[in-house]
């Protein structure tokens, strides 16, 4: 077993990861598009260093629970809640209600070491709304923190079976490390946001640094450069070349967590690498990389909040590295230094600790309790941030929708696609983009018969990713519903993108064929923000619109609402500006005569909003 000491290198390397985050995040390097994997790495390092730690005692004879979690409590725990407790803090003076109560459950969540849990049931890690949740790195933590509860058990529980055996603990590090990892691919496979923030598909990559304690000591000097510069290569490879469109992590974690192995692994001499991670700069961005890594991101999202969603450009994002310096530096001068060196006692540290996590979770949940304190806003404010609770399906129902994931025989043939002998018949079908239509468009042409197939997340065009509800209702609607039944019309709406436009004119031709009336729906004005958001900051501000202005994605809409008339045209298929029933001259309509907010999120239509929009298409010529 390697001797456990402290190497600047370490520090170092820890600077690599947290500064690979930092950039990644703030979008600062375009070109690295998997910084994501410091975190992997940091994984890697917690792992040598924590098992050399349980090892070492273990093996003396002087390991203790108490002990371990002492540590382990003085680590972690005085920055990571002074953390969420300033993140609740700011969120008071900058959140609207909505997103301050979920900013309370999150709190409580993370406070308690399983954030991991509440991202893995309410978002991806990927997706944009997880963007704007200020802890959502905590899942990383959570996952640490688990970690340390059952890995000195499982250390300690070997040593007592075979205790005798110089080799029972490195092979049960090894097979930690190849079961884990195979499972990890596994689960990745079947359920890859299981895969990214569950301790079972995660506890492999720890285990590796923890297998490195055994790992024998690199005497050869070209052997050790050249294990150091493979290893650099991997982890910098790794966040150049990796991307979130991949399966991550998966195999691909594979490469962050080896070239962090062959950076850590114990050499008898200084490599040139191992030199330039020592260097005082790195040293010391290392030293505060915890406090960087707690601080980065809420302060990010925060920002964004604040304004219009939108990225911080370039000057404002270095202004925010900057301030995340200072911020990290004093949390770790004043927070994470004055608790690891005290030493009042094991019991008082550990039960203080417990009672401080479940101080702070408390005050998460009466944060979601109180539903974010809306008095806090005048209540104009509160009027238009209210519309943001509503949801797709409790304004039109769900008997029609298929979500991403629904079994597919829970859609009703029977009650979505009955035929009328009275009526026209006309077909719905679209992605959540049509379905903010449904309740609307019935009530707006009550004389016709609206039959309906609407999917999450699936703007109807063919080809689509086969296996998936997306391409299982949309080609049952073209190629088999319309095929076999006649029906007078059939209405496309989507949240279209320009990925759609080629498939888009080939899935028009084809139906053209099968239906009297082709007709298609354009893209709709979206935001980077929820509109009532931004309606009831911008009131608050009293910029008289400037900030919803600022927050609208009109340019790229108004070119792909141009281009699918153009294709519709050229198909004889009848095209509806859903873009111009609101916009013009590069404003849009916000509100409706009534006062109520068009869209109840970035781009989806309240039913108030889907009416007034009708009632414009109407004036178009849209009939049935």
């Amino acid at each position: 077993m390697a001797t456990l000491k402290w190497r600047s290198d370490i520090d170092g390397l820890r600077a690599i990861s947290v500064i690979a985050v930092i950039l990644y995040h703030y979008q600062l390097l375009p070109l690295m598009s998997g910084g994501f994997v410091g975190v992997d790495v940091f994984f890697v390092i917690s792992g040598y260093l924590i098992t050399g730690i349980i090892v070492r005692e273990v093996s003396e004879g002087r390991f203790s629970f108490l002990d371990f979690y002492d540590r382990r409590v003085r680590r972690i725990l005085p920055a990571a809640l002074a953390t969420i407790f300033l993140t609740l803090v700011a969120g008071y003076f900058i959140l609207l209600p909505g997103n301050f109560a979920v900013l309370g459950e999150t709190s409580a969540y993370a406070a308690l070491g399983v954030a991991n849990f509440y991202f893995l049931w309410n978002t991806d890690y990927f997706d944009a709304a997880a963007e704007m949740q200020p802890l959502l790195h905590m899942w990383s933590l959570a996952v640490e923190e688990q970690f340390y509860l059952f890995w000195p058990i499982l250390i300690l529980l070997v040593h007592k079976l075979f205790g005798r055996s110089s080799k029972a603990l490195p092979a049960f590090l090894l097979a930690a490390v190849v079961v884990g990892f195979a499972m990890a691919v596994w689960v990745v496979s079947r359920d890859s946001k299981t895969g990214f923030y569950m301790i079972h598909a995660r506890a492999w990559e720890l285990a590796l640094g923890g297998l490195l304690v055994y790992a024998p000591v690199i005497g050869r000097r070209l052997v050790a450069e050249l294990m150091a510069l493979a290893g650099m290569a991997l982890v910098l490879g790794s966040v150049f070349l990796l991307n979130t469109k991949m399966t991550f992590p998966g195999l691909n974690a594979l490469y962050p967590c080896l070239g962090a192995a062959l950076l850590l692994w114990p050499k008898s001499d200084n490599t040139w690498m191992a030199r330039g991670l020592s260097l005082a700069p790195m040293v010391f961005i290392g030293k505060i990389s915890f406090s960087l890594y707690l601080v980065h991101w809420p302060l990010v999202v925060l920002y964004r909040h604040y304004g219009t969603g939108r990225m911080p450009g370039l000057s404002e994002a270095l202004v925010l590295v900057v301030l995340c310096f200072v911020l990290a530096y004093l949390c770790w001068r004043f927070v994470e230094q004055p608790f690891r060196k005290q030493r009042k006692g094991r019991v008082f540290n550990v039960s203080v600790g417990a009672a401080v996590m479940c101080s702070v979770a408390a005050l998460g949940v009466a944060v979601l309790g109180l539903k974010g304190l809306p008095e806090r806003l005048p209540s104009e404010a509160r009027m238009l941030e209210a519309y943001a609770q509503r949801t797709l399906v409790e304004q039109n129902g769900e008997a029609c929708w298929n979500g991403r994931r629904t079994p597919k025989d829970r859609f009703s043939k029977k009650d979505c696609l009955a035929l009328s002998k009275d009526k026209p018949n006309v077909l719905l079908l679209g992605d959540s983009h049509m379905m903010h239509f449904s309740k609307a468009i019935r009530e707006a042409y009550p004389y016709v018969n609206f039959l309906q197939v609407t999917t999450a997340a699936c703007s109807p065009v063919l080809p689509r990713e086969k296996g998936t509800n997306c391409q299982y209702f949309t080609n049952f609607a073209v190629n088999d519903f319309l095929k076999k039944n006649e029906v007078d019309a059939v209405v496309f709406s989507g949240n279209w993108s320009s990925k759609d436009l080629k498939k888009l004119r080939a899935t028009l031709e084809t139906a053209s064929k099968r239906v009297k009336r082709v007709l298609v729906f354009g893209p709709g004005i979206r935001y980077l923000a929820p509109l009532p958001e931004l309606l009831a900051k911008s009131y608050m501000r009293g910029d008289s619109g400037r900030l919803v202005k600022e927050a609208s994605i009109y340019r790229r809409v108004e070119s792909i609402d141009k281009s699918i008339e153009n294709i519709s045209k050229g198909l004889g298929v009848e095209f509806f500006s859903v873009f111009r029933a609101l916009c013009s001259s590069g404003s849009c309509v916000v509100k409706t005569l009534d006062g109520v907010p068009t869209h109840y999120d970035r781009g989806h239509l309240t039913y108030e909003g889907a009416a007034f929009i009708l009632a414009n298409l109407k004036s178009q010529g849209l009939k049935f």
